[in-house]
């Protein structure tokens, strides 16, 4: 089965993640403006880290885990080196 977020269509044949409601010990994410402000914190933090965040990000929020893509990392001159086989040459 594929993976789906909040804000995909339910497919068929599956159910949403019951999560936790609000309030209370262990408390999931069950919104999609938290789950964005959890996805913009991990690209503010890659930026902050790196000096250049990525410019695309997309959160998968599944029942036990939540797993964020990130993409376009690389600068130009990384992705460069990368396609002629020099990887060992980023730091």
């Amino acid at each position: 089965m594929a993976p789906w977020t909040l804000d995909d269509e339910k497919p068929r044949g599956q159910s949403r993640p019951r999560l936790p409601a609000g309030g209370g010990g262990d408390v999931g994410i069950a919104s999609g403006p938290a789950l964005m402000a959890v996805t913009n914190a991990v690209v503010a933090a890659c930026k902050q880290h790196t000096g250049r965040g990525p410019t695309r990000a997309k959160a998968h929020l599944y029942p036990n885990a939540l797993h964020i893509v990130l993409g376009d990392w690389m600068t130009r001159e990384e992705r460069t080196l990368t396609a002629g086989g020099r990887q060992d040459l980023i730091a």
